[in-house]
Parts: C-alpha cells; structure tokens; sequence
C-alpha cells in the first residue's frame, strides 16, 4: 500500500528501487527483475491507481510546441462581430 500510494504520488517512483530499498530482493536467480514485485503494483498503461482502489485519473494533455500553442490561442479568441 505504501508504495502505491508513493507512485500515485511521484511519477517518477520506481517500486523495484523501494524494494531493494526494504531489504527485498527484486532479482531472479538469472538476475532479470523479478516480476511479482510490478505484479501487486495497480498499474495501466504506466499510470498508477488511486491508493486503495482501481480508479485512474484522467490523463491530461499538455500542450508543448509553438505550433500547437498558436493553434488553441487562436481558437480561444472569439471572432469578431
């Protein structure tokens, strides 16, 4: 629960960096990361469930060139009367 709640809060959380950081192992013994660590972590696409629930928020776009930025400007002026 501790670490869901981590990663719905910081983007960048990283849960096998928490494991290892509580003393767990997080390899396999050919050393590839162990998958049951990402496997109780309620996760879609990359984003990370509200702690103690299955619901995900809305992504949200951010607009971040030039070009997109002068196109949506120009739709919130209103056409002159």
């Amino acid at each position: 629960m501790v670490a869901q709640t981590l990663g719905f809060s910081d983007p960048n959380f990283d849960v096998y960096e928490f494991a290892e950081a509580c003393g767990v192992n997080t390899l396999t013994q050919r050393g590839a990361k162990d998958g049951g660590i990402a496997a109780g972590f309620r996760t879609w696409h990359g984003q990370h469930a509200r702690p103690g629930t299955w619901t995900f928020d809305p992504l949200v776009e951010a607009i971040t060139t030039d070009t997109s930025d002068r196109y949506h400007r120009a739709a919130l002026v209103s056409p002159r009367s």
